[in-house]
């Protein structure tokens, strides 16, 4: 496994389709493996990038794939930034948070930073072990996990992050929902005291990465 790339990682699926998903996947984590499949619509997925300079990111790939018609979910990380961006985004269809939290403390990342500023890259295999509920060593999670070449930057910019700002509860809409694993030790239910207040569906025996199923919306 890496940590010097350069760019940011982002995967477009064309499905000929006049609708696009937008997924903003969380720290140290490829889009492609928090969600399921979409069969008719286009996928974009926006991995491994730097939280603070996003905004003007997507702004590119909506002109590059000219998307006009479009949802987007953001997932823990990829959530929390959506949160504190959404007035760019009120002409989505559907908007949808996984994975979130209202408030990340250094201490609780306290450990994935000394590692990473330390080059153990060990701490990695730890988180995604924790972002699942069963994992394998063959398992294809793990192993595009690890092939990947992870930016060391970016992933200490995506801490600084996820410890500077609080998750920002959006007005309740329609278009609005939320998806959580049941299991979920990064960022356990109990700790979403707000929940009651929206469309807040929780995915049974899932954990950090609860892969929900879009198509339904």
């Amino acid at each position: 496994m890496s940590l010097n790339n350069s760019n940011p990682n982002y995967h477009y699926l064309d499905n000929q389709a006049d609708h696009t998903w937008i997924i903003l996947s969380g720290w140290a984590t490829l889009g492609m493996f928090v969600v399921k499949p979409i069969k008719h619509s286009n996928m974009l997925f926006i991995s491994d990038y730097n939280p603070y300079n996003l905004a003007e990111t997507v702004d590119d790939w909506f002109k590059r794939y000219a998307i006009t018609k479009f949802s987007i979910m953001g997932f823990s990380l990829g959530a929390l930034w959506l949160s504190q961006s959404l007035n760019r985004f009120d002409q989505a269809k559907n908007i949808v948070f996984t994975g979130i939290r209202s408030r990340y403390t250094a201490t609780q990342i306290a450990t994935l930073k000394k590692g990473l500023e330390a080059g153990d890259a060990s701490v990695l295999y730890s988180f995604w072990g924790n972002c699942k509920v069963f994992l394998k060593n063959e398992d294809p999670f793990l192993r595009a996990h690890t092939q990947f070449e992870w930016d060391y930057s970016r992933l200490l910019l995506g801490l600084q992050y996820l410890v500077t700002f609080s998750f920002e509860w959006p007005v309740s809409g329609t278009n609005i929902t939320f998806f959580h694993g049941q299991l979920d030790r990064i960022a356990p239910l109990s700790e979403l005291t707000l929940r009651e207040n929206y469309d807040f569906r929780i995915i049974k025996r899932s954990g950090h990465i609860c892969i929900p199923v879009l198509d339904d919306l």
